[in-house]
């Protein structure tokens, strides 16, 4: 039996998150079928995939409105979790949303992700597969396979991308901040004392360059992210290697956070045994790339940012709609006109992001009143 003609360039996407699948969800509803993406993950339950996120209306949500997705993400977002409050180390309120809205509504970053991938054809999506290095044309896999013929080959593939070495020499660097992610179950012994402090939303406490970054998840579990500025090794000293036991890595962050609120630093006893350490890297501030013919970036892989801003996967999300769009509307022209054309609109998109993320990071982090400054920021952005 002959196989179906495909329609469309052949595209190869690299990485099935949330910026290489709403690209191939988009594609895919205006009919185009020759896309393959290569994913190093084995399965789409292989691993979490992180907390929550807010999606903007003009970014995030348009890129959904474009796929067909938006009634499903409907059904799944939470509005009533869209909710800031902000406190200084003293857990002192300097600010509180007090559920007003900014029409930014939370969903787990899974359940996104699933509904993206349920969006497109299982049978574009290579599953298990590791991309080594990519040039014009041509894929190469880890495993040496070279697959070729390819007229775009989109860099999907987030921070240590396999596709920016064939535009660009720079790399992400550190940013000088580092962290540790532990969770708030919903079934922890003093669920309700965390549950009535923190509220539905984000709950940022900052002090002294350190903070405490907590949010909701839809299971009801609160997502604690203990962060500070702190070398790149903070990761790997000698008083966390030395063992991995819970009392051990709890007594260690109560050090590293006794001058913050004892109700704060309670926190820290209610999570779960289970931590990571998460060390924030960036691309510089404006990073551009010359274009290449049949090559190109989209999300972190082009403009890796810190979350302190909450744009990374808005951004993403827009960079593929963008892409998207620009492909469609050349169809029947250049593609490699389209590319560039996405190219030069992401650049001049990004920057203003990117470097309000790298603001936020410093006055988080090497100022004197970090709450505060936070406090009054966003009480001009809901004012809006």
């Amino acid at each position: 039996m002959m196989e179906a003609a495909k329609s469309g360039p052949k595209i190869a996407i690299i990485g099935a998150g949330p910026a290489g699948l709403t690209l191939a969800s988009i594609l895919v509803r205006n009919r185009f079928t020759d896309i393959t993406i290569f994913e190093h993950e084995p399965s789409r339950s292989s691993r979490s995939q992180g907390g929550s996120l807010d999606l903007h209306v003009e970014t995030g949500q348009a890129a959904l409105k474009a796929a067909d997705l938006f009634a499903e993400f409907g059904k799944h977002c939470r509005r009533d979790d869209e909710d800031f409050t902000i406190v200084d180390s003293a857990n002192t309120i300097l600010f509180s949303s007090n559920g007003q809205s900014r029409g930014r509504p939370e969903i787990d970053r899974q359940l996104l992700r699933n509904m993206l991938l349920d969006s497109t054809p299982e049978t574009m999506i290579r599953w298990r597969t590791k991309v080594n290095s990519v040039q014009p044309g041509k894929v190469t896999l880890s495993n040496g396979e070279e697959l070729a013929g390819f007229e775009l080959i989109v860099g999907a593939d987030g921070a240590w991308s396999s596709v920016r070495p064939c535009l660009t020499h720079v790399k992400p660097f550190y940013s000088g901040i580092s962290g540790y992610e532990l969770c708030i179950r919903k079934n922890a012994t003093d669920y309700k004392v965390a549950a009535e402090m923190l509220g539905h939303g984000s709950y940022f406490a900052l002090g002294d360059g350190r903070c405490f970054l907590i949010q909701r998840q839809g299971n009801g579990d609160y997502r604690m992210v203990a962060a500070a500025h702190k070398p790149e090794n903070w990761g790997t000293q000698e008083v966390l290697m030395q063992g991995t036991e819970e009392d051990r890595f709890k007594h260690f962050l109560h050090g590293e956070y006794a001058d913050f609120a004892p109700e704060l630093c309670q926190l820290i006893d209610m999570a779960d045994a289970d931590h990571r350490h998460w060390p924030f890297y960036m691309l510089p501030v404006g990073l551009r790339w010359h274009h290449q013919r049949g090559v190109t970036m989209i999300g972190d892989a082009a403009h890796l940012m810190t979350p302190f801003a909450g744009e990374g996967v808005n951004n993403a999300m827009a960079d593929a709609l963008s892409l998207a769009n620009l492909i469609l509307q050349h169809q029947k022209g250049d593609l490699d006109e389209a590319v560039r054309s996405y190219e030069e609109e992401m650049f001049r998109r990004i920057e203003p992001s990117m470097a309000r993320t790298w603001s936020n990071l410093q006055n988080r982090f090497f100022t004197a009143e970090p709450a505060a400054i936070m406090a009054k920021r966003l009480g001009g952005l809901f004012k809006k």
